[in-house]
């Protein structure tokens, strides 16, 4: 997914359905990656239980995602996290997939996708802060 740093638009072209496009095809990759369920993934975007259509349709590309703020603050920050993790562990595939689902000492013995589905968009910011501070230790 080394396909996502180097294709991101620049923040000041977001508005451009072009733009948009290709951050839904993106992050639509990286949640493929992932592996979540798709009440995870639709919980990680904003959307509601009952939006399970609109979740296939980005995966199709059928739709993308809106000029919406929470929705573009949420990509932003799997875009983080998931650039911190390939930072973090540039040779371990393995382990970039399954942090998110793995129980983590660090983190009182939880699992950061729960941090993330229980808390919302403060839970995401607070793993993405935590893999933050990890790359600079």
């Amino acid at each position: 997914m080394v396909y996502a740093t180097k294709h991101l638009p620049e923040p000041s072209k977001l508005m451009t359905i072009e733009a948009r496009a290709q951050i839904t095809k993106i992050i639509m990759k990286l949640l493929d990656e992932w592996a979540l369920p798709t009440s995870t993934q639709l919980n990680l975007l904003g959307l509601r239980e009952t939006s399970r259509n609109m979740l296939t349709r980005y995966h199709k590309l059928d739709s993308i995602i809106p000029y919406d703020q929470d929705k573009l603050e949420r990509i932003g920050i799997l875009l983080a996290i998931y650039k911190n993790l390939y930072d973090l562990y540039p040779e371990n595939k393995e382990l970039r997939h399954h942090w998110l689902i793995s129980k983590n000492t660090l983190l009182d013995n939880q699992r950061p996708i729960d941090i993330m589905t229980e808390k919302g968009l403060f839970g995401m910011a607070h793993i993405m802060r935590f893999l933050d501070l990890q790359m600079v230790q």
